[in-house]
């Protein structure tokens, strides 16, 4: 019986995956899939070691044994013999893997998602008579206000005068 595999492999290939699918949205749960994935560290405290070692122990739940990972760059010699890590190419989740027929949606890749559209070109400033239209605006309420306050003060004054002739 297997108790535990011993597997060396490549950090840029761990590095990769990980860059693959950390931003990936687990769409039952509306967050990371690395909550999921990297167990006790969550998505926030996960890094490319923490989930492959998560991913090869026991303790998930899920491994049937332990894999002990050694990352490691290039060959490695182990008791006299060179071994060659586990390096194949990753993919991103916006790129369509091999044997599959389309990359993760846009639902759960944020690279899969298409471009927005340009915004489109900002128009000119609001002019009236060649100056700031909002300035030209203020100023005509400030003056059509201060006549009217005018006018009721003057129009109050003259009721006034009359009132105490009585």
């Amino acid at each position: 019986m297997v108790y535990e595999l011993q597997s060396y492999i490549s950090d840029a290939y761990v590095t990769d995956t990980f860059d693959s699918c950390k931003n990936v949205i687990m769409s039952s749960t509306n967050g990371p899939a690395m909550d999921f994935l990297c167990g006790p560290w969550g998505a926030y405290r996960c890094t490319a070691q923490r989930w492959y070692d998560y991913m090869g122990s026991t303790s998930n739940g899920f491994s049937p044994f332990d894999i002990v990972y050694t990352y490691v760059n290039g060959t490695v010699d182990v008791h006299g013999r060179n071994m060659t890590p586990i390096d194949p190419q990753a993919y991103h989740c916006s790129d369509v893997a091999p044997g599959s027929t389309k990359a993760c949606s846009c639902v759960d890749c944020i690279e899969s998602c298409p471009a927005a559209p340009e915004l489109p070109p900002k128009s000119g400033p609001f002019l009236l008579f060649k100056v700031d239209g909002m300035s030209v605006i203020m100023g005509i309420v400030f003056i059509m206000g201060s006549v009217v306050i005018m006018f009721a003060a003057f129009m109050q004054g003259k009721t006034s005068v009359h009132l105490k002739a009585f």
